[in-house]
């Protein structure tokens, strides 16, 4: 069931945020490490290239350079905030999460009580009808011998349509008692 409902994917997704945000948080910590590079090459062919090292030749030349910087954070005392929110979210989002399963676990519970009840009615309502049914054919049989009156009959009859339409009332309620459980569960059922 945990696998199937919804709330309890969406309680678990929270939870994935909520410690995706804690590591973005705590990376402020960190400082940003900066590369820069230049290479450069010059080129005039209408100019002399010096060959001298005492002169600067501004036309003709190759140049490269390179920088490594490290941007810190103004002040870590601003991210303590940032991170102990974060953290908070997580802590909500994981009671959540044991919140979803509770509800779960109950209504899977009460839906899988009421499924036995139901079926333990149907079973003696079926037990009922049989009882009746048998009744009936045993009334029916006197009746044509003559050992009992139409008034007996009648009775033995309305009887068993009583017991039927019991029997009927009993097996729609447990079909409907094994949808709540198959709502409950997030997906249909194997066998009860």
């Amino acid at each position: 069931a945990r696998r199937r409902r919804p709330d309890i994917q969406m309680s678990l997704a929270g939870i994935r945020a909520a410690r995706a945000l804690v590591r973005a948080r705590q990376t402020e910590y960190v400082p940003d490490l900066a590369i820069a590079g230049y290479y450069g090459f010059r080129g005039a062919p209408g100019t002399d290239d010096q060959n001298s090292p005492f002169v600067e030749d501004p036309w003709n030349g190759v140049g490269f350079g390179y920088a490594l910087g490290l941007v810190g954070r103004p002040s870590p005392a601003r991210h303590v905030g940032p991170i102990g929110r974060a953290r908070a979210d997580l802590s909500y989002a994981r009671a959540m999460n044991r919140l979803a399963l509770g509800a779960a676990a109950f209504e899977v519970e009460s839906a899988y009580t009421n499924v036995v009840e139901d079926l333990i009615v149907l079973r003696a309502r079926a037990r009922t009808l049989e009882m009746a049914r048998s009744q009936l054919e045993r009334i029916r049989s006197d009746y044509r011998a003559g050992r009992v009156g139409g008034r007996d009959l009648t009775s033995a009859v309305r009887d068993w349509v009583n017991a039927e339409l019991a029997n009927v009332r009993a097996s729609g309620q447990l079909l409907r008692s094994r949808s709540s459980l198959e709502i409950a569960t997030g997906g249909p059922l194997a066998s009860l």
